[in-house]
């Protein structure tokens, strides 16, 4: 698996929960290593944009359909589990991070097309403070 880790030297700073942001990080990231194969890649991105920190998991695994997209957000969804297979994962994973990264203020939303990756994007507005 290839990773690679590509952040903007002038990223601004912004004002969150460190440890809520690094989960959704790590959930992210697990997902993407989770769906992506031993000769695929996954990388994270971070840039500045205009009011914004926009930072993106960015992996070349199974992909998500289109029209399923909107499912990853509901609770206990599962894609890709095949049928009797060991559940060691319950589906919340993306809708938590959802959910931790609207209560730092920001979004999370996923692009993908399927057999060729996802993007996971967070957007969290840059601080006040100069």
């Amino acid at each position: 698996l290839r990773t690679a880790i590509d952040v903007s030297k002038d990223l601004p700073p912004v004002t969150v929960d460190q440890d809520r942001l690094k989960d959704v990080l790590r959930r992210l990231l697990d997902n993407a290593i989770q769906f992506t194969p031993k000769n695929g890649s996954v990388s994270l991105r971070a840039i500045h944009d205009q009011h914004w920190v926009v930072i993106e998991v960015i992996d070349s695994g199974v992909g998500i359909p289109t029209d399923r997209i909107s499912d990853c957000f509901q609770p206990f969804v599962q894609l890709h589990r095949k049928p009797g297979e060991n559940r060691e994962h319950y589906g919340l994973g993306l809708p938590l991070c959802r959910r931790m990264v609207e209560v730092l203020g920001g979004t999370l939303e996923l692009e993908s097309t399927e057999g060729e990756g996802t993007i996971a994007t967070i957007r969290l507005p840059v601080s006040d403070h100069k």
